[in-house]
């Protein structure tokens, strides 16, 4: 394995780990490569109740998380990447 491949293995992380990172107040940015693009908001809306005034920024399709619920506009904001709300 070259070096930079053995360096980069070690960064990779599960999307629950990385959604597990997020705190209140955050503004999380995510470009979509990976396999699965709706893991990280996926494992996020898992936490949104342990959250307040995040701020998604994501090239998604609006489609309805768990956090357009009503009641639930104050954990996570969303905006896909033409910036319009989700919620």
């Amino acid at each position: 394995m070259s070096d930079w491949r053995q360096r980069y293995s070690h960064k990779m992380i599960s999307a629950e780990e990385a959604a597990g990172l997020v705190k209140s107040g955050d503004r999380v940015d995510l470009a979509y490569y990976p396999s699965d693009p709706r893991a990280v908001p996926r494992a996020l809306s898992a936490r949104r109740h342990e959250l307040r005034e995040v701020t998604l920024f994501a090239d998604l399709y609006p489609i309805p998380w768990e956090w357009d619920k009503p009641g639930d506009e104050h954990h996570v904001r969303c905006y896909t990447g033409f910036l319009l709300p989700t919620n």
